[in-house]
């Protein structure tokens, strides 16, 4: 049997976001958020004042988050989601990524590397004013931003659901 040629290493502009795994981070008191210095960001050179991003609460799911996409790419990032998430009819994905665009704001980085949130999305962020506590995850194209609790929550389904996975998988195999 031939031996497949080794992959191609992946280049930085194909790896978008690349934090590992979470970052936990704080509103300020001016609703600003500052955005992680990751691969993405200093790859395509989006940490310079005036980078913009489309800011959108979640729509798919049961989770709450808000999502950052960086503007230069967010609709065809958004296409992609959709698509993975079998999606398939692109008038259905043209109505969700439109509905992003309207339902989202365009942000822009600050001179520290922050975007400032508009009340609305830090409501729903926030279930008590004076804990302002967020965690940010990187998710191939985009940044999520969570309630710490949302969040854990998540991430503890998303085990459960890898352990069911990787058991039915392990007693599939002792049965070949």
């Amino acid at each position: 049997m031939a031996k497949r040629p080794p992959k191609k290493p992946i280049r930085p502009e194909r790896l978008p976001f690349s934090l590992a795994n979470k970052v936990d981070n704080r509103i300020d008191p001016k609703n600003r958020l500052s955005i992680p210095k990751n691969r993405m960001i200093t790859d395509r050179g989006l940490r310079t004042k005036g980078t913009q991003f489309l800011l959108a609460q979640t729509l798919v799911g049961r989770h709450r988050y808000l999502v950052v996409v960086p503007a230069d790419s967010a609709i065809e990032s958004l296409h992609k989601k959709f698509r993975s998430m079998g999606i398939e009819d692109s008038i259905e994905r043209g109505t969700l990524v439109e509905h992003y665009k309207t339902a989202g704001e365009t942000v822009a980085l600050d001179g520290q590397g922050r975007i400032l949130l508009p009340k609305r999305f830090v409501d729903v962020l926030l279930r008590d004013p004076k804990d302002r506590g967020v965690t940010i995850t990187a998710e191939g194209t985009h940044l999520r931003i969570w309630h710490p609790e949302d969040q854990k929550q998540y991430a503890d389904e998303l085990r459960k659901r890898a352990a069911r996975i990787a058991e039915k998988h392990r007693r599939r195999t002792r049965e070949m």
